[in-house]
């Protein structure tokens, strides 16, 4: 006779076990391989004191289905994730690149600029020394003044410095 408050055998309590597992691997908001792992050994634990042919198959299925769908999942996150590093690595390159490319176009343009304007300050500094052409600045004591004013023509500024003719 049955009572009418019937216990659970411990079949049916794995299977609410089983069933409470199923629906956590699906639910779980993050896995880990870790956690997958976990929840293995959490089966293997419910099933452990349950004979051999207590559950029907499908039970079975769907537990080991559930968790290797996540456990896939999980694999085609890592790999999304790679993906995703490879290509920010790729354009943070590209960035690099351009930005490099970018500095020498710069630092030559920089240089021509220069270089113009040296050509400019030689060229300057070219006609100056044209328009003094044939003249030195010479210093001298006050009987070499004279010498130099008796062979050559001196001119002598009003700060005292000479300027003496060279050349034919």
């Amino acid at each position: 006779m049955r009572s009418a408050n019937p216990t659970p055998d411990v079949a049916d309590i794995a299977l609410a076990r089983v069933h409470t597992i199923i629906q956590y691997v699906y639910t779980l908001p993050v896995a880990t391989f870790e956690g997958l792992n976990a929840v293995e050994e959490d089966l293997r634990d419910a099933l452990r004191d349950v004979a051999v042919g207590t559950f029907p198959q499908d039970v079975l299925d769907e537990l080991h289905r559930a968790v290797r769908e996540r456990r896939l999942g999980l694999e085609e996150l890592a790999i999304r994730r790679a993906e995703a590093e490879a290509a920010r690595a790729f354009d943070l390159r590209g960035q690099h690149l351009r930005a490099r490319l970018e500095a020498d176009q710069y630092q030559r343009r920089h240089e021509t600029d220069y270089e113009v304007q040296m050509r400019e300050e030689w060229e300057e500094d070219k006609e100056e020394m044209r328009a003094m052409e044939g003249w030195i600045k010479v210093s001298l004591t006050e009987s070499g003044v004279e010498r130099v004013r008796e062979e050559i023509g001196v001119e002598v500024g009003e700060d005292g410095i000479m300027f003496v003719r060279f050349g034919p």
